[in-house]
C-alpha cells in the first residue's frame, strides 16, 4: 500500500547525446590563495542544449589539471573575470585527471590540489563533457 493511498508518480528520463552537452562554470574558475590555504572547489554544471537548458544527471565530466610554476614566478595576470592573459607555465610539475558524474542538478565538483608542491605555483585545468569544456586557473602564492 502506498502512503495516503496515492500511486507512485510518473518519472520521465530522456537520453541526452554527448554532442548536446554544454558546460557552465558555476564556482571557482579563477582563484588566488595565500600559501597554506586551500583552494575553493571548482564547480561546473552540465546542461543540455534545449532552451531553457535542463540539468543532466550522470554525464561524465573529465577534469584534467596541470600544476606548474609561472615564468619568473610571476602571478597569473587577470583580465577581469573574463579570463587569463598570462602566457603558459614554463615548468609543469604534476598532472592529474579524474572523471566524475554530474548529480541530479547537473553539478560536478572537483577540489583543486597543488599535488603537495609548495611555493608560488599555478593549477590550470579543463573540465570536459561531450564536446564542451570549461577552463579554470588558480594560483597559490609562495611564502
Amino acid at each position: 500500500m502506498t502512503p495516503n493511498n496515492n500511486p507512485c508518480q510518473i518519472f520521465n528520463a530522456t537520453v541526452v547525446p554527448a554532442s548536446s552537452l554544454q558546460l557552465e562554470a558555476v564556482a571557482g574558475p579563477l582563484q588566488i590563495a595565500p600559501w597554506g590555504q586551500s583552494f575553493q572547489p571548482v564547480i561546473v554544471r552540465v546542461v543540455d542544449s534545449s532552451n531553457p537548458p535542463n540539468p543532466v544527471l550522470g554525464a561524465n565530466v573529465i577534469f584534467l589539471s596541470y600544476v606548474g610554476r609561472m615564468p619568473q614566478n610571476q602571478p597569473i595576470v587577470w583580465a577581469g573575470e573574463a579570463g587569463i592573459s598570462q602566457v603558459g607555465m614554463t615548468v609543469i610539475l604534476a598532472k592529474s585527471q579524474s572523471t566524475f558524474q554530474s548529480d541530479a542538478n547537473g553539478l560536478a565538483i572537483i577540489s583543486l590540489s597543488t599535488a603537495g608542491i609548495s611555493g608560488n605555483v599555478a593549477v590550470v585545468g579543463t573540465a570536459t563533457a561531450g564536446n564542451s569544456s570549461a577552463q579554470s586557473a588558480a594560483q597559490q602564492l609562495g611564502p
